[in-house]
């Protein structure tokens, strides 16, 4: 079983922050103890979530209002026994930059092979269908976790 799940995307402002927030609240229900992180791998530093993904999330009863982005670390690659991305070129981009990610860093999608294209610079639209994309994610995932 997992312990410590980080969840990366690029900048963590638009996609990381939501699946964070969601795959909390899901853990919360099953009751799993497993200690959850979010971070970029070219972070926009101290940046609050988009609003467009706070607005989202809102409407699904999820709060991103404290979310600060933050940019990924070798030591948050080293404390996670799973890291999830949003697409592949996340993925090889983490085991290119980080030793010993291979083999614990996957797609969100990875169970339903879809990736979770960027919804940054798009309409609200973009952001709707990401975030059913996170909550289909997030559920097979969940699966996985118990």
């Amino acid at each position: 079983m997992f312990q410590n799940v980080l969840v990366l995307c690029l900048g963590n402002i638009c996609r990381s922050p939501v699946a964070e927030a969601l795959l909390r609240k899901k853990l919360l229900v099953e009751n799993l103890d497993i200690k959850l992180d979010s971070a970029g791998i070219t972070a926009m530093v101290d940046d609050g979530a988009h609003p467009f993904s706070e607005k989202v999330s809102s409407l699904y009863d999820l709060s991103l209002a404290g979310h600060r982005a933050k940019q990924l670390t070798e030591e948050m690659t080293k404390a996670s026994d799973l890291i999830l991305v949003m697409d592949d070129m996340q993925r090889r981009m983490v085991e290119e930059q980080f030793s010993g990610t291979s083999g614990k860093t996957f797609r969100l999608g990875y169970f339903g092979r879809f990736d979770i294209p960027d919804p940054y610079g798009k309409g609200f639209e973009a952001f709707e269908v990401m975030y059913h994309q996170i909550d289909r994610g997030t559920d097979e995932w969940l699966l996985n976790l118990k």
